[in-house]
């Protein structure tokens, strides 16, 4: 396959705003280019996407400061990846603690492309980023994370994230739930339904009910939910 993982350099000519130049480089690490082989198969399985045509490119930035001029404004320490388009961007982990407010750990690392792959799969098979806890929860269900995070032991923020991100661990158990319960196939259902039109609010609680048949509601999935024990 060829090569998905690739680095970029900073060719700063304006110190005074955001640089527009950028130099490609190859990113020689094979273990980092099977983990995104083996990533995509799995997504393409998941949201049964075929996506061999043009597929997504992981971009390894340097520093803080490449990452805003790439993200297009002042970040904080913790975002240390995104997606948009076909491009994951992913700080390099050579300066992953020095330049985040997040440790390093091999398998996490690895993670965040999983994560930020799903982001992509999802806007392509629902047309939208929408609603953030549903897209977000499918990324930290499908890459692990919930494996490294404390265990959920009620619904209470998730259904609040609409527009914007938060309450990843909700989210993410959330979707264990529905995919545990009503299995893969009907997740995907309701992203095609997504695709159909215009995603707000009301006609995203209409689609949700129609394919799982009960409202997305904190009462309706803690009536259904048994939340896992906590050691």
């Amino acid at each position: 396959m060829r090569e998905q993982v690739i680095s970029l350099v900073t060719h700063r000519t304006n110190q005074k705003g955001f640089s527009m130049i950028y130099k490609i480089l190859r990113h020689n690490d094979s273990h980092m280019q099977e983990y995104y082989e083996k990533a995509m198969e799995e997504l393409k399985t998941f949201f049964g996407l075929n996506w061999s045509v043009k597929p997504p490119k992981v971009f390894i930035v340097n520093n803080r400061e490449d990452i805003d001029d790439l993200y297009g404004k002042k970040t904080e320490g913790w975002l240390v990846a995104w997606a948009e388009r076909r491009m994951v961007f992913l700080l390099g982990k050579e300066n992953f603690e020095k330049e985040s407010t997040h440790k390093y750990g091999e398998e996490g690392y690895l993670r965040l492309i999983k994560h930020e792959l799903s982001h992509l799969f999802y806007q392509s098979v629902a047309g939208t980023d929408k609603p953030r806890w549903l897209n977000e929860g499918i990324s930290v269900y499908l890459s692990g994370q919930l494996e490294e995070s404390p265990k959920v032991t009620t619904f209470s923020k998730f259904l609040d994230n609409f527009d914007t991100s938060g309450s990843y661990t909700e989210c993410g158990t959330a979707v264990k739930f529905l995919v545990e319960t009503h299995g893969k196939e009907k997740l995907v259902e309701l992203l095609k339904e997504l695709h159909a039109g215009k995603v707000e609010p009301e006609t995203f609680s209409g689609a949700f009910t129609k394919v799982f048949g009960f409202t997305p509601e904190y009462s309706e999935f803690m009536n259904l939910w048994k939340p896992e024990k906590v050691s």
